[in-house]
């Protein structure tokens, strides 16, 4: 599911948003693999959103900021900056997931 849900970076796409919904307690894994876990569980409705930005003085890198609720997740201590590059977001995510067996 990750992989599906970041786009290829090297190859232009169409596509300009996904959409996952989930119950709470998916909420709240997203926000502990973020290491930005919460106190509470996530209110109803909540949100988190994941986005993919591309830097200006380099077309070919992009970043990814997330936000909880409409706030800006502090990454720093995921990544080491509010703004993760793509790369090690997805290599980060992918060794605290389980494989598809």
């Amino acid at each position: 599911m990750l992989a599906n849900s970041i786009p290829d970076t090297d190859t232009p796409s169409k596509v300009k948003f996904h959409f996952l919904s989930g119950h709470d307690n998916t909420v709240a894994l997203y926000l502990t693999m973020l290491k930005a876990p919460q106190t509470e569980a996530p209110p109803f409705a909540s949100t988190v959103m994941f986005k993919l930005f591309r830097k200006e003085a380099d077309k070919t890198e992009h970043y990814v900021v997330v936000e909880y609720n409409g706030k800006q997740i502090d990454l720093t201590k995921f990544c080491g900056s509010a703004q993760c590059p793509v790369q090690e977001m997805i290599n980060s995510l992918q060794e605290d997931l389980i494989p598809n067996i």
